[in-house]
């Protein structure tokens, strides 16, 4: 845990220098990961990640994928960006350019995220099941938020509590191999539209 030292820090479209910034220039793999051939059937390492009052910082167009919880058993971040430290981003063009992974079936159940903000990335939030959104803002990814068969969602319930989507060609992505309950009663969208960002409806 880190000490936050300005406010400002968690403020969408702000590209601050102050509080604890960690960053890469890594051009694939993962910030923060983990992967255990024997834990159990899902491979988890047991361990329970917890962020707290920090930006992950990448860079323009990345290829990292910034917390990779697939094989974690639980994501826990509060008071956290994830960015690429442009205030506004270039296309993401990587698939493997991804803010946060979250953990897949068979998780612990601690999968929450709160005071949240990632931009800037191909996916912006994958996420699996037990995903709890509280106060995410989503900004300047090609897909916001992606449900896909990895994570794959399993058979319990994904919520959110507030999640605002701007800046994104696709809000809100469901591969056809997924399948997921999910209950998102406040979830704000706009579009400041042109370029790259322009939405994309199919």
């Amino acid at each position: 845990t880190a000490a936050m030292t300005s406010g400002a820090q968690f403020q969408p479209e702000t590209i601050h220098s102050t509080g604890v910034i960690i960053q890469t220039d890594v051009t694939g793999g993962n910030l923060f990961g983990g992967y255990s051939a024997t834990a159990n059937d899902s491979n988890y390492t047991f361990v329970t990640l917890g962020l707290q009052n920090l930006t992950l910082r990448s860079y323009d167009i990345p290829s990292i994928t910034m917390v990779n919880g697939q094989y974690i058993s639980g994501v826990m971040m509060t008071n956290t960006k994830v960015d690429t430290g442009t205030v506004i981003p270039s296309q993401p063009t990587y698939s493997n350019g991804v803010g946060i992974r979250m953990p897949g079936t068979d998780n612990n159940g601690q999968e929450v995220l709160t005071n949240t903000i990632v931009d800037g990335y191909y996916t912006g939030i994958f996420p699996g099941e037990h995903t709890q959104l509280n106060n995410v803002w989503l900004d300047w990814n090609y897909y916001c938020l992606e449900f896909a068969n990895s994570p794959n969602p399993g058979s319990h319930p994904i919520a959110g509590t507030r999640i605002m989507i701007q800046n994104c060609p696709y809000s809100i992505m469901v591969d056809s191999s997924a399948a997921a309950t999910v209950s998102f009663p406040e979830v704000g969208m706009e579009n400041h539209g042109g370029g790259w960002v322009t939405p994309i409806y199919d």
